[in-house]
């Protein structure tokens, strides 16, 4: 996640009731659908993209061997779960430090086979300071514990590149969160337990503990360096003073946490107060008309307001061979969302009597239509539909009924700007 991506995140954490959407429709024209998933995930608060791009501090010493001790890895209180519902979000933050909100954008990701999402994502953060926080659920058997697994290391960013060494840790956590295949985290020494479950410190400055059998979940927390990549030292001793939350060495603008004990402390003492198994449902401005057979929803973005959580970020549905091939977000009109126009790539339509482009993407592997209105039933509005299973040129199962983009957004029941009179069952 670039610098942006991390800025648009901590823009979530303030009390407005949505968030500013940050869509670069020029980006998504070029780039295809993949990389709309991708914009839309890191606005939305899917940043589990981002600890893949944040360089990894070693601190400390690595031990030789882990080791599980006599018991073994002993897991947590909670019931396991398979599976979790993408309009019933599982886990939320039970206590915050000092100046950080819950009111972060959160997101259910998206499954591989439709049938509930493998992992849960949340975020908070202070504003004011410039610190994220990102907590991801994974649901059962979606980790397991590795042997030895090798990682890159940033060890100076003196001069115009980064070097780099590879580290050997003793120990990896290996999870498939619902996308992109397996994601390894090195994990660089024991923790005290969390609540009885195992813990690992992670060389990124993250925490992972199995809060129920064979269930896992992280911890990673994030500084935002400004001024053009570098620390300046005044912002360098805000950070410092910050609980621990200090940067440390990482490519430039991309800076890593220092796992000092202030930190770690900080981590386990949020780990153990985070909340599972709750209930509450996400509200949505809009409700779609009748999915496919064989479609079901497979994520959704939301934001925490007056204690509510509002459906402002992508809702995705989709049948098996294309969970994500229609993406849906509607937030209210005047929060920064525009539509990017791009003379010969988009063209003029009107949806529900009110202005709005359309554009279709027909590249090798890529085949998507999408809509953007900035004021309709005073909602932005944003909807793309796959026509092709990505990477074939296999049409999507039952996409053909619903029309196309265009046709849809008109079809969708828009519940206008007030959130009070939003759903909690988008579904037809």
């Amino acid at each position: 996640m670039d610098e942006t991506g991390v800025r648009a995140l901590l823009e979530r954490v303030a009390d407005d009731p949505a968030p500013p959407s940050r869509v670069d429709m020029t980006a998504a024209r070029q780039r295809g659908r993949r990389r709309i998933r991708r914009r839309r995930a890191a606005l939305a608060a899917a940043p589990v993209a981002a600890a893949a791009a944040v360089a990894l501090l070693v601190s400390g010493v690595i031990p030789a061997s882990l080791g599980f001790g006599r018991g073994g890895l002993q897991s947590g209180p909670q019931a396991p779960r398979s599976r979790f519902s993408p309009l019933v979000p599982y886990a939320a933050f039970g206590w915050l430090p000092s100046g950080f909100s819950a009111a972060a954008g959160t997101a259910m990701t998206k499954t591989t086979d439709g049938s509930g999402t493998r992992s849960v994502i949340v975020t908070a953060g202070d504003q004011a300071a410039g610190r994220l926080l990102t907590l991801t659920v994974a649901a059962a058997g979606a980790c397991r514990v590795t042997g030895p697994v090798q990682d890159r290391t940033v060890v100076s960013t003196g001069g115009a590149r980064a070097q780099f060494r590879t580290v050997r840790y003793p120990h990896g956590l290996s999870c498939d969160y619902g996308y992109a295949g397996r994601a390894v985290t090195p994990l660089s020494r024991i923790a005290p337990p969390v609540r009885g479950g195992a813990a690992f410190h992670s060389p990124d400055g993250g925490l992972a503990w199995q809060y129920a059998p064979g269930s896992w979940a992280r911890l990673t927390p994030f500084v935002l360096v400004t001024g053009g990549g570098t620390i300046r030292q005044d912002e360098r001793r805000q950070y410092q003073a910050a609980a621990g939350w200090a940067p440390g060495s990482a490519h430039p603008g991309i800076p890593a946490p220092v796992q000092s004990a202030a930190t770690r402390a900080l981590l386990r003492e949020v780990a153990a107060r985070v909340s599972f198994g709750r209930t509450a449902r996400i509200a949505f401005p809009f409700r779609l008309p009748a999915l496919p057979t064989g479609w079901a929803v497979s994520g959704a973005g939301y934001t925490v307001s007056g204690g509510r959580l509002l459906g402002t970020g992508a809702l995705t549905a989709g049948p098996a061979a294309d969970p994500g091939a229609l993406n849906v977000q509607a937030e209210r009109s005047g929060l920064g969302g525009a539509c990017k126009i791009v003379p010969g790539q988009w063209s003029r339509t009107h949806i529900q009597r009110a202005r709005a482009a359309v554009s279709t993407v027909d590249e090798p592997g890529i085949h998507v239509q999408q809509v953007c209105a900035e004021d309709v039933a005073g909602l932005y509005l944003w909807l793309s539909l796959d026509r092709d299973v990505p990477r074939t040129s296999r049409p999507v199962p039952g996409a053909a009924r619903l029309g196309g983009a265009v046709r849809l957004a008109g079809r969708l029941r828009l519940l206008g700007a007030g959130s009070a009179g939003w759903t909690t069952d988008p579904l037809g």
